[in-house]
């Protein structure tokens, strides 16, 4: 077990070196002190395998972040964390989320994170990716999940890992064997979750939903991007580009296909004498240029724009 304290420190040096441990021994956090009393921390870290520990660590109230700068290390494995006390966390702007003290957080290191802790007790899984995401099909649909303390399996987890603080593995191959244990038993409380949610109507269909009505509401705005879409509904990019895989389809090729609609239903449906031009109705219904346009157009319906025009009016006049 590595462990530093920070009453064996400098209090100017102590954010210096919690930063240091918990960068080499577990993954890159930036802590900052809620009060202005310098900050004191006892930490623990057992590792068990390559980017897989268990950890336990005291704390006076903090301010932590996974920071855009430290995403930098391209790493995205996963804490699973049980806190002695309640606590709130955000993740890639979302509003603060309420964890009562007990409850399990699962919380990708991919992504913008912010927590705020009071003085409390944290115990922490370090789980590689490589090793989780096997397990647990589309698990990097959502950045973080939030257990109850009394779900399925999570007890034996969170017992499973004191077991390994109080009684370390003595050898590599059962270190090795915990890791992978932890992996599993991880596997298996979030598999649980996904099993009930599968009893009523699925929530990944239903914010995949939400996502398309929110490009419906916006299809004449040429500069709908998907960044602003999740900015508005507070998820990330890559989950909904995750949501739309789902239907075999991307985000941009939805966007295109409703357009594309609406061009359509507006050649059949306005009468002769209000007739715009080509570039006007593609502009009108969000496509930035003409050429492109009356390509996709031709693909989707075999004809161009202005055969399509040409064929409305003949119906009319016949």
């Amino acid at each position: 077990m590595l462990r530093l304290s920070t009453r064996d420190i400098a209090p100017n040096d102590r954010l210096s070196f919690v930063h240091d441990f918990v960068s080499r021994n577990v993954i890159g956090l930036e802590f900052k002190p809620k009060t202005a009393a310098a900050p004191e921390m006892d930490l623990a870290t057992l590792p068990l395998a390559a980017d897989i520990s268990v950890s336990q660590a005291f704390y006076t109230p903090v301010r932590g972040a996974r920071t855009r700068t430290l995403l930098q290390d391209g790493k995205h494995n996963y804490f699973v964390t049980v806190h002695t006390d309640d606590y709130e966390f955000s993740v890639e702007g979302r509003p603060p989320v309420k964890v009562a003290a007990g409850d399990l957080t699962i919380v990708s290191m991919g992504v913008l994170l912010e927590f705020h802790l009071p003085a409390t007790r944290v115990d922490v899984l370090h789980l590689a990716h490589e090793k989780l995401a096997p397990l647990v099909p589309g698990v990097d649909l959502e950045p973080y999940y939030q257990i109850p303390a009394g779900a399925p399996a999570a007890r034996l987890l969170v017992s499973y890992a004191d077991l390994l603080r109080n009684c370390e593995p003595d050898e590599p191959e059962a270190a090795a064997l915990a890791a992978n244990h932890l992996c599993e038993l991880t596997a298996l409380v979030l598999n649980r979750r996904a099993d009930r949610e599968r009893v009523g109507p699925s929530i990944r269909a239903a914010r995949l939903e939400l996502v398309k009505r929110d490009v419906l509401k916006r299809l004449e705005d040429p500069d709908l991007r998907v960044e602003t879409v999740a900015r508005r509904l507070g998820v990330s990019v890559r989950y909904i580009h995750k949501l739309f895989e789902t239907e075999g389809m991307t985000f941009s090729e939805y966007v295109r296909e409703r357009r594309l609609e609406l061009a359509h239903r507006a050649l059949l449906a306005a009468p002769p004498d209000r007739r715009r031009s080509i570039s006007a109705l593609a502009f009108d219904c969000g496509f930035g240029d003409v050429s492109n346009f009356n390509r996709a157009f031709r693909r989707r319906y075999g004809m161009t724009p202005s055969d399509l025009m040409a064929q409305a009016l003949r119906r009319r006049e016949s």
